[in-house]
């Protein structure tokens, strides 16, 4: 769309004018409505030239940006159940193993001798703010009754996000401690699982917000471990990330790593028939 806004049939008229077949102008008038021309941007990316900016390739179809897109859409409902499985049992995990090892503190969180200074520092910043202990209501009702700082870890870290709860394992100062948590899985190496943690992360953010997944680099490479070998593009892609779902998943439960396997393999089969879009189909789910 450039630096003024345009009316649908000018971004129509641009898109024909740039090699996008446009069959049916009033479906794409009507997905464009509905998605947007700068979202949708994300979404043809993939069929542009390479050396030739915003030229699309020989017979790039509307349908087949709108069918990448909704793929890519369907693909991020069925992680976010996962992932959403993978985060509510690690976050048990640590409370459980990690509680029990430093059981004289139930805010171990903070203690300088269980975590790194970095992370306590941010901590009532970042974390356990005005907010935090507002809008929470366990929390809220621990303060009410109790005078203590903080609210002990089984509380407290259950209103912790994600992100939060990964970056609290990587301050674990002892390694017994980590261990403790990566055994867990079998994992025997704390920096594979933690390759594993932000590969996790990462996926669960971009399911959540408007990031696509088809063209993801992961900022750190997912390490060799019992996930599988993975070939250097595959360590930052999402066909790397997807291979750690499905380990982890399996180590909660196998039905549920059959369950994932099943859906995974469902979803991509109802894109064989497109031919525009089956290729990126394939190199995402392998």
């Amino acid at each position: 769309m450039g630096r003024i806004a345009t009316s649908l049939e000018a971004q129509i008229e641009l898109l024909v004018k740039r090699g996008m077949v446009v069959e049916d102008k009033d479906y794409a008038k009507h997905k464009l409505e509905d998605l947007g021309y700068y979202h949708l941007g994300f979404y043809w990316h993939a069929f542009e030239e390479a050396n030739l900016e915003h030229q699309f390739k020989a017979n790039t179809k509307f349908e087949d940006v709108v069918g990448l897109y909704e793929f890519e859409f369907n693909l991020k409902q069925l992680l976010l159940k996962y992932l959403r499985r993978i985060e509510i049992n690690l976050r048990t995990k640590i409370i459980y193993h990690i509680s029990l090892a430093h059981s004289q503190n139930p805010a171990w969180f903070v203690d300088r001798t269980v975590v790194t200074s970095k992370f306590i520092k941010g901590f009532d910043q970042k974390v356990y703010t005005d907010r935090f202990k507002q809008d929470n209501l366990m929390i809220q009702k621990h303060h009410a009754k109790h005078q203590d700082q903080y609210a002990p870890a089984w509380k407290a870290l259950e209103y912790m996000s994600l992100g939060q709860i990964v970056k609290l394992y990587c301050a674990l100062k002892e390694i017994k401690d980590k261990s403790a948590i990566c055994e867990c899985y079998d994992i025997h190496n704390p920096q594979v699982f933690t390759t594993y943690l932000w590969a996790i992360c990462a996926t669960r953010n971009r399911c959540a917000h408007s990031n696509v997944l088809y063209d993801m680099n992961l900022r750190e490479s997912i390490s060799n471990g019992p996930a599988g070998k993975m070939n250097s593009q595959s360590k930052n892609k999402i066909s790397g990330v997807l291979q750690v779902i499905e380990y982890m998943v399996g180590q909660i439960e196998e039905t549920l790593q059959q369950e994932f396997r099943d859906e995974i393999s469902k979803l991509s089969n109802c894109y064989t028939m497109m031919e525009g879009i089956y290729p990126i189909v394939k190199s995402v789910v392998g």
